[in-house]
């Protein structure tokens, strides 16, 4: 009997991201031609390392002293442990899928309870802040106010020299932290922060009972934004928008004005996250600074924006047309 090939057959991206769903494996991250998740052979916890084409379902793992590899037809049979034609039989089960609006909103009102982290290290670091002049000096380099630095609560490390932005769910438990070295441009965050599963500030974003919300990359972004604005803000924490930050959209707003970087990986992620929203149904808007330009010259994101510049942007927003 003839074996059929999938190593070099297109898929539908709709198609890949059911069949890797089937299998246990929860997508981390994607870019605009891959999905991310954690390796399922070897200990892959923290940052995930295995990834699978959208068109092809072709995956490679780049974690150190792995580097397995194969095509979708290998991954389904060496994840689930079932015989070549029973992963055809799955992949005949999902060929063509294409989730309608009615079926993408039902995958969304599922909750995932996340481990909450120890308030006494908050509350540690969040008294050094408040204690030594160099965490406070720093953030006032980055045109962080006082009344702000208290809003968020932050913190500092002594220790390590990092100042941490303190993450929390959706109920305002906290969950972690985001680290920022001060002398040095490193990042440091608590073990197992769940950055895919909860956009930071969505908890004081959903009580502010807006129509629209503001989506940057970085908490500091995010911080800059609010102060400027005391808009509804959260931040992806990176260039990550998965299935779970859509939820948490999708339960509290109906419009997203995108605010992500100016570079060319903020603008792809505009579009990925423009594409999801829409997906569903959601209004998709834009920040942006001129016709000609997302941003004023000079700057990247909103961190390097004066406030009157954030305000600006923000009260010039207009509908997203995909530049």
């Amino acid at each position: 009997m003839e074996q059929r090939s999938f190593t070099q057959g297109k898929m539908t991206e709709d198609q890949v991201r059911q069949i890797v769903e089937s299998l246990g494996l929860e997508v981390q991250s994607e870019t605009d031609t891959n999905l991310l998740v954690f390796c399922p052979f070897h200990s892959n916890t923290h940052s995930a390392a295995l990834s699978v084409s959208k068109e092809s379902g072709v995956f490679y793992c780049f974690g150190a002293g792995c580097n397995e590899k194969g095509n979708i037809i290998a991954l389904i049979r060496r994840v689930s442990k079932c015989s070549y034609f029973a992963a055809l039989r799955i992949i005949d089960k999902n060929e063509g899928v294409r989730l309608t609006v009615e079926e993408q909103v039902a995958k969304l009102k599922a909750d995932e309870e996340i481990p909450i982290f120890p308030q006494k290290v908050i509350d540690k670091f969040q008294a050094d802040y408040w204690k030594y002049e160099r965490p406070q000096q720093y953030m006032r380099t980055r045109s962080i106010e006082r009344a702000t630095a208290k809003h968020f609560n932050l913190t500092y490390d002594k220790d390590n020299d990092m100042i941490c932005v303190p993450v929390y769910d959706k109920n305002g438990q906290p969950v972690g932290l985001v680290g920022r070295g001060i002398k040095e441009k490193v990042f440091k965050n608590s073990v197992n922060l769940p950055s895919s599963k909860t956009l930071y500030n969505y908890h004081n974003a959903r009580r502010m009972s807006s129509e629209s919300v503001i989506i940057v990359e970085s908490s500091f972004d995010a911080m800059r934004v609010w102060q400027a604005t005391d808009r509804a803000v959260v931040a992806t924490l990176g260039g990550t928008f998965s299935d779970k930050h859509l939820s948490q959209i999708y339960r509290s707003f109906g419009t997203v004005i995108l605010g992500t970087d100016g570079d060319e990986p903020g603008i792809k992620f505009a579009r990925r996250i423009a594409k999801k929203c829409s997906n569903v149904g959601l209004f998709v808007r834009q920040a942006r600074f001129s016709e000609q330009s997302l941003f004023p010259e000079g700057c990247k994101d909103f961190g390097d924006c004066t406030d009157s510049q954030i305000r600006h942007m923000i009260d010039n927003i207009e509908h997203y047309t995909g530049g």
